[in-house]
């Protein structure tokens, strides 16, 4: 990322030996010219008869304006508009100082959407939305997980994401993928509704999954390798439970296979 820094520059056009005195946030580099539409406008039309100089750079984000005011007020008030592009010495507000000029329009609506995700009636009103919406079909599914396939979410993305999870929140998901509830908006994620129903990994995925797994583990046994140790799969004919006694009368041992 590219270190921005404050800056104080003098333009000097030699055809009307006039100047232009101004400040910017960014680089030497960075091919800003300045804020005058009138020193802009001859700029683009003869740009070999204009020489930059740097006042002074490196300066703070804070201090910027009043660094450029200083510079300002060097000026006398009856070269203005004459003998400088200037046309005032006063300090103006700047985008580079103003946190809210500085952002973006997609920060600005991901502030705003973030701000109605606090208020409880609209957290209410989505809520009773999102239970209304119609699945997802097959084709919508797979046409984002190709969008999706390759793209890798940066250190700081991931680091916001774990920040918005909160205790509670990262418990239901525990608890809903180790089976102990297995509920998603009030409904049991069993059999066809269960996401992976009826699915199976590829053998070259399981392999790497499988190698991902012993690398991890470095021969050492699961957490669960006690609790799993005497228990049975059982099944009803469309669940799979493993435990060590037969869950009901309906259940026989063994695995549905899906």
């Amino acid at each position: 990322m590219v270190q921005k820094y404050g800056i104080i520059y003098l333009w000097f056009d030699k055809k009307r030996k006039m100047y232009y005195v101004g400040c910017h946030w960014g680089t030497l580099d960075d091919g800003y010219i300045c804020s005058s539409s009138r020193m802009r406008r001859a700029y683009k039309r003869r740009p070999k008869d204009f020489k930059r100089r740097i006042l002074k750079s490196n300066i703070s984000r804070e201090s910027l304006l009043s660094e450029e005011h200083n510079w300002l007020q060097l000026i006398n008030d009856e070269e203005l508009g004459i003998r400088y592009y200037n046309l005032s010495k006063k300090q103006f507000g700047h985008w580079s100082v103003d946190n809210e000029d500085r952002l973006t329009v997609r920060e600005k609506i991901s502030d705003a959407i973030k701000k109605l995700h606090k208020d409880p009636e609209y957290k209410k009103k989505y809520s009773e939305g999102r239970k209304k919406m119609p699945p997802q079909t097959p084709e919508q599914i797979s046409k984002r997980a190709k969008s999706n396939t390759g793209k890798k979410r940066t250190d700081e993305t991931k680091q916001k994401m774990r920040e918005s999870w909160s205790d509670e929140r990262r418990n239901k998901a525990s608890d809903l993928i180790s089976g102990k509830n297995n509920y998603f908006y009030g409904k049991r994620l069993t059999g066809d509704k269960n996401g992976f129903y009826g699915k199976q990994h590829d053998p070259e995925l399981k392999k790497k999954m499988n190698a991902k797994t012993s690398a991890t583990m470095k021969g050492r046994p699961p957490n669960n390798a006690e609790w799993m140790r005497g228990t049975f799969w059982w099944n009803n004919g469309k669940i799979n439970k493993r435990s060590k006694d037969c869950p009901g009368k309906d259940w026989t041992r063994g695995k549905v296979k899906g």
